[in-house]
């Protein structure tokens, strides 16, 4: 359930529509979600303009190319990791305990962080690096395996329970991030990123 702008309103009537898409998400509860592995929906050059719309810093442009590429080798839609990307740095303005230079396009912390501090946060030394270990978290979400040596909070999300069972963009709030909504979050930056 989706809920009327987010929120369920239990008291109120609901209209033959909606009954009908209650019932139909029921009964095929994988209809309407959104995969995350597969092949790019939205171009390389789609996704560098959108960038450029949202006053995206010139590191996260340049990063572009590196998502499409490793979409392609993970066979994770890249357009979900890059708008991940943007949502986790503000377009790769940062702002808040990651900075720039650790390379960490998604907020992965380390293996045992104590809060929300800089020093939570694993750091890459490349930005190639950092969006290999992007695709590298997101695999222990999806179950498929790494590419290369992953970083230690890879192993930690493998030994969760549901590791491996996320498939759909919706799923991702409440297990990447505590925002339930932030699946559906990234889902709009992608039709947003579709228009250009």
């Amino acid at each position: 359930m989706l809920g009327d702008g987010g929120n369920i309103r239990p008291k109120d009537l609901l209209t033959r529509a909606e009954a009908c898409t209650f019932l139909y998400r029921v009964i095929n509860p994988e209809a309407g979600k959104a995969d995350i592995t597969g092949g790019a929906r939205v171009s390389l050059e789609q996704a560098v303009a959108w960038a450029k719309s949202k006053g995206a810093a010139e590191r996260f442009i340049d990063a572009a190319p590196l998502y499409w590429q490793y979409g392609e080798l993970f066979g994770i839609r890249p357009e979900v990791m890059y708008a991940q990307a943007g949502k986790e740095t503000a377009y790769g303005n940062y702002g808040g305990a990651v900075l720039p230079e650790m390379n960490n396009w998604a907020g992965i912390k380390i293996k045992n962080p104590e809060g929300d501090r800089t020093e939570d946060h694993e750091t890459f030394v490349t930005p190639d690096d950092g969006v290999r270990a992007h695709f590298n978290h997101m695999s222990a979400y999806v179950g498929i395996a790494p590419v290369g040596e992953p970083h230690d909070r890879y192993y930690v999300v493998k030994t969760i329970a549901w590791a491996g069972t996320v498939k759909f963009v919706e799923q991702l709030g409440g297990r990447w991030c505590p925002n339930i909504n932030y699946g559906y979050e990234i889902l709009e930056m992608i039709e947003n990123m579709k228009m250009y």
